[in-house]
């Protein structure tokens, strides 16, 4: 489900007067792109990829209205094998990788991946390289922003966060120093409510919107 950005009309345009259309539009896209950015709210589970044999990368394709900014969550399993035996694959960094590795490691194979990688151009690289083809086997959750020409933001951002999305765009536009509705005390208002409410979102993700005290797991080494 999506909203159009025009819905953040009455919680930008009374407050910011004599602003053009496409400026409002861009301040609320803007303030949406970094919202997702910081918090890594927005999430979607990709189509299911079958895996082929000895094959590593996997272009990842942006859904409509978005980019893909990362990956949430990757999870694998045998070919044939029941939804049950899905297990998660580590991320790794091919940079450390190289730095405490020798030799040709990134060419390792084995008959399941362990880890995986995202590229710059959103390939999802499988290591180890597996040799066993599955059928639909590798399921991908991403963190997804808006894209830069998107007319809708998700559902999510209008029920769960429209004040802080208006907050963001309306320090956006009173920021703009080269307009008339620019206005420096306006915006540093307007901006620390929204890095106030960024960091509301990240803690509300972490704690899964409980109140319920967390426990710190030790995260596996590769």
């Amino acid at each position: 489900m999506t909203q159009a950005i025009t819905s953040w009309e009455t919680e930008v345009m009374p407050y910011v007067r004599n602003v053009p259309w496409p400026a409002f539009l861009n301040a609320v896209r803007d303030a949406a792109i970094t919202f997702c950015e910081e918090t890594s709210l927005w999430v979607d589970t990709l189509d299911r990829i079958s895996v082929d044999a000895d094959t590593a990368e996997y272009a990842l394709t942006d859904p409509d209205n978005a980019e893909i900014y990362g990956t949430d969550e990757v999870k694998y399993k045998a070919d044939g094998a029941e939804d049950s035996q899905f297990k998660t694959l580590h991320p790794m960094s091919e940079n450390q990788e190289d730095l405490h590795r020798r030799g040709s490691w990134k060419f390792q194979t084995g008959t399941s991946p362990s880890h995986f990688m995202l590229d710059a151009d959103k390939t999802l690289i499988l290591w180890r390289i597996p040799t066993l083809a599955s059928t639909e086997g590798l399921l991908v959750k991403v963190i997804l922003r808006p894209d830069k020409i998107c007319t809708v933001l998700p559902d999510v951002l209008y029920t769960d966060h429209y004040k802080t999305i208006g907050r963001g765009a309306r320090a956006g536009l009173f920021g703009q120093s080269a307009q008339p509705w620019y206005n420096d005390e306006a915006e540093g208002k307007n901006m620390a409510e929204f890095n106030t409410d960024i960091a509301n979102a990240k803690m509300r993700k972490i704690d899964r919107g409980t109140k319920r005290k967390m426990a710190v797991r030790m995260r596996e080494w590769i």
